[in-house]
C-alpha cells in the first residue's frame, strides 16, 4: 500500500527503521525524526507508539491512537493543526506529575483558516 502522506518525505532508511521497529515492538520516535516534507493532510500515531514532540510541527489532522509526548526540556514547542483527535486509550501528554511542563507550549487549532 502507498505511504501516508505524513512519512513521504521520510528518507528511506529513517522510514526503513521506524517500520522494522514497528513490527517488531512499540516504537518511540522523536517527532524532529519524522522529517515532514510539509504539513501533511492526516498523521496518525499508532496505537504501539510514543511520539516525542521535540520541535515545533504543524499538520492539518492528526490522530493520535498511542502516545504524543510533549518534549518538557524544550520551550516556546508549537503544534497546529486543524484538528486532533484522540482515540480510545490515546494520550496527549504535555507534562505529567514526575515531569512537568514549565516552559511555554502552545497547541494552535484553526479549521478552514479561522483560528479557535
Amino acid at each position: 500500500p502507498p505511504l501516508p502522506q505524513c512519512l513521504a518525505g521520510m528518507p528511506a532508511r529513517v522510514l526503513k527503521c521506524l517500520l522494522l521497529a514497528a513490527a517488531a515492538q512499540a516504537v518511540e520516535v522523536a517527532w524532529s525524526a519524522v522529517q515532514l516534507a510539509s504539513p501533511c493532510s492526516d498523521c496518525t500515531i499508532p496505537a504501539s507508539d510514543t511520539w516525542i514532540l521535540d520541535t515545533s510541527a504543524t499538520v492539518q489532522n492528526l490522530t493520535i491512537a498511542g502516545i504524543l509526548r510533549w518534549d518538557t526540556t524544550q520551550d516556546s514547542l508549537e503544534l497546529s493543526a486543524d484538528y486532533i483527535f484522540l482515540e480510545r486509550g490515546g494520550r496527549f501528554e504535555i507534562g505529567t506529575d514526575q515531569h512537568p511542563m514549565l516552559l511555554r507550549a502552545t497547541v494552535r487549532l484553526s479549521t478552514a483558516g479561522a483560528a479557535h
